[in-house]
C-alpha cells in the first residue's frame, strides 16, 4: 500500500507540474530565440504511438516489420525538405541540431584531421575542443573574424587556408548582423569543404529572405527544426553531394540517431 500511495503521489505531482507548465506558457511571451511557436498542425497526441516505434534503417530497408506507414511519413518528409531547400539530399532523423553537428563531423572528418571553425562565442561549442570535434581528435583553428561586422575576414581566411592543409571549414553563428558572402567564402578557402550551420536562419532560407548556401557550392547545411522553422525539436542536414550524403546516412543509421516522432 505504501508503494502504491507513493506512485499515486508521484503521478499527481507530474500531472500538476505539466498542467502548471502549460498554463504558464500560455500566459507569457517567449523571448528565447531557439524556441519558436509550434505549428498548430503539429499535435503531439497524434504521434503518441509513433513516439514508441523503434524503426531502424531507411524506407524499404528496415530491420523490423510494421513500418509501412512510417515509411510513407518519412518519404513525404524527405521530399518536402528537398523541395523547400532546393537540395538533392536531406537527412531529418537527427534528434537535435547538436546531433546533426556530430553526424556531420563524423561524415566530413577522420581522427587527427585539421578543421577551421567559427570562434566562440559566435560558433557552437560542439565544433571545438570541449565538444564533438574534440572527441573526434580534430585539430581546430578559429576562423579569422571581423568583430565589427561579425563575419569572416575573407582575406585572412584565404591566407590561412593557403598556408595549411585543412579538411573542413565550419561556418555559422547565433549572432548575425548580415548574411555571409557565400561566394567570397567559397573562393577564400582554397577548395576546403564548407559546412554551414544555419540553425537560426533555416526558416529565412525557406522564405528566400536569406541566401541558400547550397546555391554557392557549400557542401552541407545543418540546423534545428524548432527555431525559425517552427517545428518540433529536431535536427536536419541538407546537401547536394551524393558521396557525403551516403556517409551521413551511414553515420545516422548506425551511430547517432533513430527517428523521434
Amino acid at each position: 500500500m505504501k508503494n502504491e500511495k507513493k506512485i499515486d503521489n508521484i503521478s499527481e505531482n507530474l500531472d500538476s507540474a505539466l498542467m502548471n507548465h502549460n498554463i504558464w506558457r500560455s500566459r507569457c511571451i517567449n523571448l528565447v530565440a531557439s524556441e519558436s511557436i509550434l505549428w498548430d498542425s503539429t499535435n503531439p497526441m497524434e504521434y503518441k504511438d509513433l513516439s514508441r516505434r523503434a524503426i531502424l534503417g531507411v524506407p524499404g530497408q528496415r530491420y523490423s516489420e510494421g513500418g509501412k506507414y512510417i515509411d510513407t511519413i518519412e518519404q513525404i518528409t524527405d521530399e518536402l525538405l528537398k523541395d523547400v531547400f532546393k537540395a538533392k539530399y536531406a537527412e531529418w532523423r537527427p534528434i537535435s541540431g547538436s546531433i546533426a553537428d556530430a553526424i556531420l563531423i563524423h561524415a566530413f572528418t577522420s581522427v587527427n584531421d585539421k578543421i577551421v571553425a567559427t570562434p566562440t562565442p559566435l560558433g557552437h561549442p560542439t565544433w571545438h575542443e570541449s565538444g564533438y570535434s574534440g572527441f573526434r581528435g580534430l585539430k581546430i583553428t578559429d576562423t579569422p573574424y571581423n568583430w565589427e561586422t561579425l563575419e569572416p575576414d575573407y582575406e585572412r581566411l584565404a591566407y590561412l587556408t593557403s598556408e595549411q592543409n585543412f579538411n573542413l571549414l565550419i561556418e555559422g553563428s547565433s549572432l548575425i548582423l548580415f548574411p555571409p558572402d557565400f561566394s567570397k567564402l567559397k573562393k577564400s578557402v582554397n577548395e576546403v569543404p564548407i559546412w554551414y550551420d544555419g540553425a537560426h536562419v533555416l526558416g529565412l532560407i525557406i522564405g528566400n529572405e536569406f541566401p541558400n548556401p547550397l546555391n554557392f557550392g557549400i557542401e552541407a547545411i545543418s540546423g534545428s527544426t524548432q527555431k525559425t522553422m517552427a517545428g518540433p525539436l529536431g535536427g536536419v542536414i541538407l546537401t547536394n553531394n551524393g558521396e557525403l550524403y551516403n556517409k551521413i546516412v551511414f553515420t545516422t543509421s548506425n551511430d547517432m540517431a533513430t527517428p523521434d516522432y
